[in-house]
């Protein structure tokens, strides 16, 4: 794993983009104002829905509903006050697990296998490199692009934040907020997941687990191929398995 790709993958968002972060700031500070309107207006339906229904049953409001309902109340006021806190809290844990895993393995991946050129002339073997090449090419840019993607991903859900949270206060609609929370969770752990990928990938280039019986250099420059086509599959694939790990769609 090149340096770069793990300052990147080990930054805040703070740091990783200033600007965007400055203005995902700005605007979860005015989202901040919406959600706590939304959460006085869904206390007030709260509050009413209950009293309709009490009233039709011939109940009253006692103090164990008042309580669930304050109680209710704080954690959403909670997570609208601090939502930023906390995600940056959860974001540098993944960060630390990050540099911790990856401490022992900053090195440059390469993908330099060796193939025997034996037998093949050269327009074969001008037309395996050039595919190995593009390959190589691809996956290193789309790892690029999915650390953007990703922090691209946080930096939204760090702008519209404010506002889905306040939906915990209502029951029907609590799992937007725990899943919008999942969601993000989800987004942080991709960054894990990529490391885990990259980290692999040079192991699976020097220690050959796709073996096959017949040998020579189109079945070398192939399965070289494969691989790398293998590898960029895993890059995609790791926001799904994020996903799938915190079970959100």
């Amino acid at each position: 794993m090149d340096k770069s790709t793990l300052d990147q993958l080990t930054m805040s968002l703070k740091d990783y983009n200033p600007t965007a972060y400055q203005l995902m700031g700005t605007v979860s500070e005015a989202m901040e104002k919406v959600g706590l309107l939304l959460l006085l207006l869904f206390m007030g339906l709260n509050l009413l829905n209950w009293h309709q229904q009490l009233k039709s049953n011939g109940g009253e409001l006692t103090l164990q509903l008042w309580f669930e309902e304050i109680i209710k109340y704080v954690i959403a006021v909670f997570l609208i006050l601090y939502l930023d806190e906390l995600f940056d809290a959860l974001t540098w844990l993944f960060n630390v697990i990050i540099k911790v895993i990856s401490k022992t393995a900053i090195k440059e991946i390469k993908n330099e296998v060796k193939f025997s050129w034996t037998d093949l002339n050269w327009a074969s073997k001008a037309f395996l490199e050039t595919v190995y090449n593009c390959v190589d090419f691809i996956g290193q840019i789309s790892t690029k692009l999915l650390i953007l993607l990703r922090s691209f991903t946080l930096y939204t859900y760090m702008g519209i934040g404010k506002i889905v949270v306040a939906c915990y206060m209502m029951d029907a609609l609590r799992p937007i907020c725990l899943g919008f929370l999942k969601h993000y969770a989800a987004a942080a752990l991709q960054g894990l997941i990529l490391v885990v990928v990259i980290m692999l990938y040079p192991a699976i280039v020097t220690d050959d687990l796709l073996t096959v019986a017949r040998t020579g250099a189109w079945t070398s420059a192939l399965m070289a191929i494969g691989k790398g086509i293998i590898y960029i599959i895993m890059l995609f694939g790791s926001q799904r398995m994020a996903k799938s790990i915190m079970q959100v769609n």
